[in-house]
């Protein structure tokens, strides 16, 4: 799955994509494909591998684990979150795709002569959609999750350090 910082760089690639594109610049844009490019590799993430072969329980394991143990949840919290994650992920994946698709699109925009801004700012206008659509479902399942924490666990999640943010994830 996609971690947070590839959408905070897929945030800003948007960004710098949409001001190289009113400034029209075939240069900046060249230097932002070659920015991107490196982005993508030096945080290790392959957008064409966004769609995964593994299960849902092995993608849910590693985060409910980690909520489990910090939040000393009940056997049925557990199987209710585990079927919220799972709802999550499959929510996900045509997303996923969606933010592929797009980029894939980008690339092929950004290296394309002469520099077409419009088309650019299309794809990336879209892009962010997508991003934001992306955040909306995982904002809702961890309201879910949250919803069925007692209030004892609630404190827990508040003071454990980037919990809230795993929920997102």
């Amino acid at each position: 799955m996609i971690s947070t910082r590839v959408f905070i760089g897929l945030s800003l690639l948007c960004s710098t994509l949409t001001y190289i594109g009113s400034a029209n610049n075939a240069l900046c844009a060249e230097q932002t494909a070659n920015t991107y490019q490196h982005a993508t590799t030096s945080i290790g993430i392959n957008i064409s591998q966004t769609s995964t072969n593994t299960t849902s329980s092995e993608k849910v394991s590693p985060q409910l684990k980690r909520l489990t143990e910090i939040l000393s949840l009940t056997p049925e919290q557990v199987t209710e979150i585990k079927a919220i994650i799972s709802a999550k992920q499959t929510a996900l994946q045509p997303i996923y795709l969606k933010i592929k698709t797009d980029n894939d699109q980008l690339v092929t925009v950004v290296f394309g002569l002469p520099y077409d801004a419009a088309a650019v700012s299309t794809i990336t206008t879209q892009l962010g959609a997508d991003i934001a659509s992306l955040t909306e479902t995982s904002a809702k399942a961890g309201n879910q999750i949250y919803a069925l924490l007692t209030p004892e666990q609630h404190d827990k999640f508040k003071k454990t350090p980037n919990l809230p943010f795993s929920l997102l994830r």
